[in-house]
């Protein structure tokens, strides 16, 4: 087959020439409605609620989940619905916790949607009714059809230096995820997790966001199926407005540009690498954005205000009240730099970014994962790090 995931109207009559196929496969998914009660179900499943699936994904979540991920979840349901169609609701709900931890890593480890697909498949046979999420991530390691989840205290025991930044007074690009000739394997799968989590420096659409920010998301009007265009609901916003840091040349003789704080030989793109992390991007309403898209982050974030309503700015957006006084120091000036606001953009980007895969690994318990790690992973004060 030229396409399993779409097949081809030749591709297609082969199939339906199987001894069997249309009779007891293909026709009573159709007459029976069993697919679109499947689908019902998987939303049902999967949907944020506040109060009883505080897990679960915004509604807005939904269109950036990739067809063979749904094609596995769908496969799974039909799997419950042949052999135990009347408990289908209670299985599946046995199995929401494992579930969504198994969709959300997907977003990040996955490297090849396709054969993943496939070797999860060879994990869902016909009567399994629990989700064999720790089954299928085994087996896709082994397949190398995707990375490792590793804990935050691992990847800083290996190789802190990709998360934060010491002994430099620059802004650092690409070789933050350099992999030296000797680095053994566990540098290079922390390497290569977190540069997928950081976002490579080159886009700024962070689709985790949609989960990071559930609460909030939630509340976004318009279609979940709106194009990315101007009736998308939401936008990607730039908490350090990209105005500000954007390849501005400076004035009075280039002295106060972003472009004199940055590592020349290191790509000389340290500002975009800084500025379209994750750390320094928050998922929100486009209308508000639009509104407020460049002005500085002090005032869009009301940093100075002591009031209730800072706090749940703060929480919408998905910073840390610890990280005030760093998203403070990099925000005046507008298009005016200066060595320590620089180093500040930095650093508190490094926090957040950390921060949010923090919450990341342990609010989806992915020590679940890992046996000989399972309860030993604390929270512990990030803010340590980035002294």
């Amino acid at each position: 087959m030229t396409d399993w995931e779409s097949p081809t109207k030749q591709d297609f009559h082969r199939l339906i020439k199987l001894d069997g196929f249309l009779e007891d496969k293909f026709l009573p998914l159709i007459q029976q409605d069993v697919l679109r009660k499947a689908f019902i179900s998987l939303t049902e499943l999967l949907q944020y609620e506040n109060t009883h699936n505080s897990k679960g994904l915004p509604l807005h979540a939904f269109p950036v989940l990739n067809r063979p991920l749904v094609q596995v979840l769908i496969r799974w349901i039909r799997c419950i619905q042949l052999k135990k169609p009347n408990d289908l609701k209670a299985l599946l709900n046995q199995s929401r916790e494992d579930a969504l931890r198994f969709i959300m890593y997907w977003q990040l480890c996955v490297v090849d949607p396709r054969k993943a697909s496939l070797i999860a498949f060879q994990q869902l046979e016909e009567g399994i009714t629990n989700f064999p999420g720790l089954e299928i991530y085994k087996a896709l390691l082994a397949s190398k059809a995707a990375i490792p989840i590793i804990a935050p205290e691992k990847i800083l025991k290996i190789k802190e230096d990709v998360v934060y930044t010491s002994g430099s007074n620059k802004l650092r690009g690409w070789k933050r995820f350099f992999i030296k000739q000797d680095a053994n394997d566990e540098e290079k799968q922390v390497i290569q997790l977190y540069q997928r989590w950081w976002g490579n420096g080159n886009r700024h659409i962070h689709p985790l966001l949609l989960w990071l920010q559930r609460e909030a998301v939630a509340e976004f009007e318009g279609s979940p199926v709106a194009g990315r265009e101007e009736d998308t609901p939401y936008d990607y916003d730039h908490i350090c407005p990209s105005n500000h840091w954007g390849d501005w040349t400076g004035a009075g003789g280039n002295t106060d540009s972003l472009l004199q704080f940055v590592e020349k030989n290191d790509d000389g793109k340290g500002h975009v690498y800084v500025g379209n992390s994750i750390g320094n991007l928050r998922v929100w309403d486009s209308s508000k954005n639009r509104s407020d898209g460049k002005v500085a982050l002090c005032e869009k974030l009301k940093l100075d205000d002591q009031s209730e309503g800072r706090n749940e700015l703060l929480k919408q957006s998905a910073i840390d009240p610890l990280q005030i006084e760093g998203w403070r120091a990099c925000s005046s000036g507008e298009r005016s730099w200066n060595k320590v606001r620089a180093l500040a953009f930095q650093k508190v980007v490094e926090q957040r970014a950390f921060s949010l895969y923090e919450r990341y690994y342990n609010e989806l318990r992915f020590s679940e994962w890992h046996e000989n790690e399972r309860g030993a992973l604390q929270t512990f004060n990030y803010l340590q790090l980035f002294k």
